[in-house]
């Protein structure tokens, strides 16, 4: 058996490194259109092929689908004298602990990785991430090709000291050859577009960055349009609230967007003058990350630390938000700040990934 034969683990090197993503494809389901691990999981998977790495990102709709997808890709390693797939990176802990086991006993030599794709509070929001999240612990002590992985610092710390066990960062990353070259001039107009785009759930906290629109319009004397993205089961209660505030006002209007692909959200968001994601918590924030590759700002909250610190203002102050934004739409330094801040995370990032996938020293016997 040569060596790029040799299954990836017992001499992890770039050369025999095989990433497989999977995501759960919501675009089966009507209705839904834009999947963010999806795009998050594109950006990652471009990112490490840079540096040399096979990857492939597949969306699928259950275990027998990914079952399905790794069968068909180890059978063509074989017959072609390659090398097998050596990881499955899995976003999200959506598959429960049975499927698991059995992918992990019947493809032994693949490395599988379960990413929790945000910090704590959200796992409020799905009571069966959290079970799985626990039981997904017991798998990675008994089970050695089975790895639980967080895609923030915070998640992960907090998740090895609550359960006493290693969690593995593997950050987001972003494929910085999309940034768009910025213009040396840039200028807004009237009526201001401001864009607050993502899943309307509470924790994004939408309602402070449209009550934070109201006071930018009244500052400036300006006419704002407020731009959001809806559709989905959580948008109706969050937008009912955000359509009585504007209700009277002669100044703001409420602007609705159905979910669309990655590209043409892209072009929505190179639309936009300053963007707001005053969120609660975040593990990353991929809108925000389109605006800066669009070399559009964003006044975001201290959750979204990758930011500029001058982006960053306390989630639950309104007025901050406002005066953050005003700020923004005023720096010609905003756009190339947004841009190197991210380039910095996705060059610590992609380290992370690498350290994990090609360790520099492998321990005897592992």
């Amino acid at each position: 058996m040569t060596s790029m034969n040799r299954p990836h683990y017992l001499s992890p090197v770039k050369q025999t490194a095989r990433l497989l993503f999977a995501y759960k494809n919501f675009a089966a389901v009507h209705g839904i259109s834009h999947i963010g691990l999806g795009v998050s999981q594109m950006h990652t998977a471009n990112t490490l092929h840079r540096q040399g790495v096979w990857t492939k990102v597949a969306p699928i709709n259950s275990v027998a689908d990914l079952r399905k997808e790794l069968l068909a890709k180890q059978a063509t390693a074989v017959l072609q004298d390659d090398v097998r797939v050596s990881h499955v990176i899995l976003a999200a802990p959506w598959l429960t602990t049975a499927e698991l086991n059995s992918l992990l006993y019947d493809f032994h030599d693949v490395c599988f990785v379960v990413v929790c794709h945000s910090n704590c509070a959200f796992l409020a929001a799905d009571t069966g991430a959290i079970r799985r999240l626990k039981e997904m612990i017991g798998l990675q002590v008994s089970t050695p090709n089975f790895h639980l992985a967080g895609n923030s610092q915070r998640f992960c710390h907090w998740a090895q000291n609550a359960y006493g066990h290693t969690v593995i960062t593997l950050p987001n990353l972003y494929d910085v050859s999309t940034f768009k070259k910025l213009s040396p001039h840039r200028k807004y107009s009237n009526p201001l577009q401001v864009g607050c785009f993502g899943s309307m759930r509470p924790l994004k906290n939408m309602f402070t960055a449209a009550a934070a629109s109201m006071e930018v319009a009244e500052r400036l004397g300006m006419d704002v349009e407020f731009h959001v993205t809806g559709g989905r089961d959580d948008y109706q209660s969050t937008i009912k609230p955000i359509a009585e505030l504007f209700s009277d006002n002669h100044r703001v209007k409420l602007v609705q967007h159905n979910w669309m692909t990655w590209t043409d959200f892209r072009r929505l968001v190179s639309r936009m003058h300053v963007m707001m994601q005053p969120s609660f918590t975040e593990s990353f924030n991929l809108v925000t990350a389109d605006g800066v590759a669009e070399g559009v700002p964003s006044a975001v909250s201290t959750a979204i630390d990758w930011a500029p610190p001058r982006w960053q203002v306390e989630a639950d102050d309104a007025n901050a938000l406002a005066g953050a934004s005003i700020r923004l739409l005023n720096d010609l330094d905003a756009p190339h700040d947004g841009q190197d801040s991210l380039r910095k995370y996705v060059v610590s990032g992609t380290k992370d990934w690498m350290d994990y996938i090609c360790p520099m020293h492998v321990a005897m016997g592992t």
